[in-house]
Parts: structure tokens; sequence; C-alpha cells
């Protein structure tokens, strides 16, 4: 097939850097796409390994679950009331009949807000005799 054009262009019009224009368009096209699916990639695998995480790791599940920060002086709870909750919250999640014999893990559940970082002191929060969620 032959294709003729009617109009000329002329030599001062011609870009001769085009084709290194479009390939520059092209790679920008390529690397964002790139990006793109690795950055969603990556999210997605984070949040597979959070929820993992949440699921074997009872500490973590519970602070994801159930604990909250608040600023308030009445919301504080020692580190053995949270451990009861905890172990309330677990013996609710596996429908066991007896409490387990399991440790908070206080490292876990300030991984979930930095500001609860007043539990590495024995405390944690908690509203009106209930959990925050």
């Amino acid at each position: 097939m032959i294709i003729e054009f009617s109009e000329q262009i002329p030599i001062e019009d011609i870009d001769i850097g085009l084709e290194d224009k479009l390939k520059f368009l092209s790679f920008q096209r390529y690397f964002i796409d790139f990006v793109q699916r690795t950055l969603l990639s990556k999210r997605n695998t984070h949040l597979k390994l959070e929820d993992y995480r949440a699921e074997i790791n009872n500490s973590y599940g519970f602070a994801i679950d159930k604990v909250a920060y608040s600023e308030s002086s009445t919301d504080i709870v020692t580190r053995s009331e949270m451990r009861s909750h905890m172990l309330d919250w677990v013996r609710e999640k596996y429908s066991l009949v007896k409490a387990p014999k399991e440790q908070l893990n206080p490292q876990e559940i300030c991984r979930i807000n930095s500001e609860l970082n007043i539990l590495k002191k024995k405390y944690a929060n908690i509203k009106n005799g209930k959990m925050l969620h």
C-alpha cells in the first residue's frame, strides 16, 4: 500500500528529534506502569503479611481489634488488666472454655500505634471498662 501526502512539511518544521522524543515518552509510560505495578504488589504483600501476623500473633491481633490510643488519664489500665482483656479476647476468638496461658507482648501492641509507648510502662488505654476500638 502506498500512501500519498498532498502536503509536504517544510524542512524547517521537521522535528529531527521526534524519534528520540517518542522513545522517551514510551520509556516514561513503561517506567510509570512498572512503578505502579511494583508498589501495588508490595502493598498487597504488606497487607497479607499484616493479616498473617494478626492471625498467628494474639497480642498483635488483639491490638488491631481492640486497642486504641486515648489522651484521657481515666483511660489507663495496668498491664495485668490488659492481659486479662487479651485472654478474654483469645478465649472468645477460639471459643475456648478456659483462658489460655499466654503472655501479653507489649512490643506487638506498640507496633500498631507508636503513641501507645506508654504501654511499656505497664499501661494501655481503655474507656469505661471496655477496650477502645
